[in-house]
């Protein structure tokens, strides 16, 4: 499944797991900083297939007409242009059909001259009123040049890519981040850690962000039906008991921690406070009819605990099979499936059990 995956990553022009890009000016010196830092970071457990971002340079052959010798033949800079593609691209002659669709035909000449820089110097170029070579009318000169120039935000980049294994992504970033930091860039250089743990970094600060936010509007409405925040505060407590039960069911069943994972924790911030919301609302039902705050709690426990079950239970069973992981891509949601269930069992549990003998002494300060 891994190596598929990294195939089809390839394939797809996918962000890279590891990426260090390294921005400047100079591509020799980016270059140099690529391959200082390859040779660091080679050696960090989990990291493999570590690329130092530079391509092999490719041969080129360059023509430069000699046009006194062109005209002394009769022809033009335009007609050897011509020649020249047609000896080493190939021209369009015609096309044939086959089943449905019409295939060009290109005339060339065979890929052992094309490829061959000797003979190409002695292709015919056939002028006017004479017949001579390339060589005659053109000089040569051969030379390599970067196959592959990459540029960002207006700057040159070369990018140290690896993949992980064996070991988890944000490990495996750290020790390349601190190998980086160590590296002396000079004036006008810098390095930016990207790839997908740039992507799991900033998705890990939104899903921060958004949780906190939703526990906060959460309390603000427990506090505005409670009136009071001591009360608000206790059904929240439930939502760490709740992560925490989220985080024993992904490592029982060898989960990933990723970003459908840290989504079923953020949704656990709504879904276990119902069950503190039934217990205290009808708590403070008996309280009203005069009931003592004792006999108040454990009243509500008891009306309170068939609802709690069956909300709960309801809720694990739609869950279920997408925690199995039946039909394709659901992979991507069982994370989900697996923390939420871990978390309501938790939280169930810690409000049937814990929240009550709280919930009487927070109770008896409000009457007293």
């Amino acid at each position: 499944m891994q190596v598929l995956q990294d195939v089809l990553n390839d394939l797809a022009g996918n962000p890279r797991p590891i990426e260090v890009k390294f921005l400047g000016q100079d591509y020799a010196e980016l270059n140099r900083l690529g391959t200082e830092l390859t040779n660091r970071i080679g050696k960090i457990p989990g990291l493999v297939d570590v690329y130092n971002g530079q391509e092999l340079p490719v041969p080129e052959l360059h023509f430069g007409m000699q046009r006194d010798a062109i005209a002394r033949i009769g022809s033009t800079p335009d007609e050897l242009t011509r020649a020249l593609e047609a000896a080493l691209r190939g021209t369009r002659v015609g096309g044939i059909r086959r089943f449905d669709r019409l295939i060009g035909i290109r005339a060339r000449y065979p890929d052992t001259v094309r490829f061959d820089p000797a003979h190409v110097l002695d292709l015919p170029f056939i002028a006017r009123d004479s017949t001579t070579s390339f060589r005659a009318v053109a000089d040569i000169n051969r030379s390599v040049s970067s196959s592959q120039l990459l540029h960002e935000a207006l700057q040159p980049l070369v990018a140290v890519t690896g993949d992980h294994e064996h070991r988890d992504l944000g490990a495996v970033a750290d020790d390349v981040e601190r190998a980086v930091h160590q590296l002396a860039l000079p004036a006008g250089y810098r390095a930016v850690l990207g790839g997908q743990i740039a992507s799991q970094r900033d998705t890990l600060r939104q899903l921060t962000y958004v949780g906190g936010m939703g526990l906060l509007l959460v309390l603000s409405v427990l506090a505005a039906q409670f009136r009071r925040l001591r009360l608000a505060l206790l059904v929240i407590a439930m939502v760490p008991v709740a992560i925490v039960g989220a985080i024993l069911s992904l490592v029982a069943t060898g989960t990933a921690l990723n970003a459908s994972s840290l989504m079923g924790c953020v949704l656990l911030v709504g879904l276990v406070v119902k069950n503190g919301v039934l217990l205290l609302e009808e708590a403070e039902n008996q309280l009203a009819l005069g009931i003592p705050v004792v006999n108040a709690v454990t009243r509500a426990s008891e009306r309170r605990l068939r609802p709690v079950i069956m909300t709960t239970v309801a809720t694990l069973a739609g869950l279920f099979p997408l925690a199995l992981g039946i039909g394709a891509g659901s992979e991507m949601q069982r994370p989900l499936a697996i923390a939420v269930i871990g978390g309501l069992l938790t939280s169930t549990a810690a409000t049937l059990g814990f929240l009550p003998p709280f919930a009487v002494w927070l109770l008896r300060r409000k009457v007293a």
